[in-house]
């Protein structure tokens, strides 16, 4: 448990020297913002560009604005997740400090929680701070907030993240480079957008995205919702036990 917590501080040490941190905060941030403005004002920038044509937009909601933060989180809030964290482990292991923690009696199975687990613990308080930012300002917009709907909204989002910060680092421990496990985690996130596509993907992660939206407006996202979220915690786990596998087998 010590060597895990001494990786655990070097490791948070590490994502705050090198910016990731304040990077990925800024951009949550901005998202997080931006999400409820932009839903308030799409609706009369369309009426504005209709050039004489009588343009009929019916009232923006904070569903749209809930619609806006999802579609920014599953887009470029994850890429950021991909570009910051996805080469962490390569890194080390080219670097030659994986070898020199092996050296000095690191565990591979605590370098690789250690790694996720800070990762996990950035992204819950920047994602908490987020969210917090996003209800007062869809409070202060549209003068309402759904407390029982947005935290199973919000939640299954955050599910959504901890599936994408366990197989930016199954890639992260497989890859040969930075560059190649940044690309394997993009090309990750397209492959689990076209599973969305088919009748079985309501019970996979990307579904969780829409579901986030849906719980507003549809009582019947309630009867999927959560079973999406414990398949989607489980195949995160499975992953997580997958990389330290992967990692026992470098050299």
């Amino acid at each position: 448990m010590r060597q895990f917590s001494i990786l655990l501080k070097k490791d948070f040490l590490e994502l705050w020297r090198t910016k990731r941190v304040l990077i990925v905060g800024i951009i949550f941030v901005v998202f997080a913002l931006s999400s409820p403005l932009l839903a308030k004002m799409t609706p009369e920038l369309l009426k504005s560009l209709g050039d004489g044509v009588q343009i009929i937009m019916p009232e923006a909601t904070i569903v749209e604005s809930y619609g806006q933060f999802a579609s920014n989180v599953a887009g470029v809030c994850v890429y950021a997740l991909i570009v910051a964290f996805g080469g962490l482990i390569v890194s080390e292991r080219r670097s030659g400090m994986f070898n020199n923690l092996l050296n000095n009696g690191v565990k591979r199975s605590t370098f690789v929680l250690s790694k996720i687990a800070t990762q996990v613990l950035v992204v819950t308080g920047v994602y908490l701070v987020s969210c917090l930012l996003f209800s007062i300002y869809n409070q202060v917009l549209f003068g309402e907030f759904w407390a029982k709907d947005s935290l199973v909204s919000f939640t299954a989002i955050y599910v959504f993240m901890i599936f994408t910060i366990s197989f930016i680092n199954l890639f992260s421990v497989v890859a040969k480079s930075v560059v190649m496990a940044i690309i394997f985690g993009f090309l990750m996130t397209f492959l689990i957008a076209i599973f969305d596509l088919f009748a079985f993907g309501k019970y996979l992660p990307n579904h969780l995205i829409s579901l986030s939206v849906s719980v507003f407006n549809d009582s019947t996202a309630f009867d999927y919702v959560w079973k999406n979220m414990a398949i989607t915690l489980g195949l995160s786990v499975a992953i997580v036990f997958a990389a330290i596998g992967l990692c026992r087998s470098k050299e």
